[in-house]
């Protein structure tokens, strides 16, 4: 059992690290995006609030740009995920 949580142990350890907790988040988007889709009417799963603001402004359009953009068009209501664009404060 420790060989297989290792390398989810090993992410979750550098959570305080602002990059790696990024790439937690941006994956958390994909799989909530992609549960949302293949499940409409949430007969197996709940439907469940999306968190877009925790995204800084690289992850955002990361996610807009590369991910919703090239790889899931499919994905409707993008800005449920990842919410309105990042701007400079």
């Amino acid at each position: 059992m420790k060989r297989w949580l290792q390398p989810l142990l090993q992410v979750m350890s550098h959570t305080r690290n602002g990059e790696t907790r990024q790439k937690i988040l941006q994956y958390a988007v994909v799989v909530h995006a992609l549960i949302d889709t293949l499940d409409k009417g949430h007969l197996v799963t709940k439907n469940r609030p999306a968190t877009p603001n925790k995204l800084n402004a690289k992850s955002w359009k990361d996610l807009n740009y590369r991910v919703f953009g090239v790889y899931l068009t499919f994905v409707a209501k993008r800005d449920k995920y990842i919410g309105p664009p990042k701007r400079r404060p």
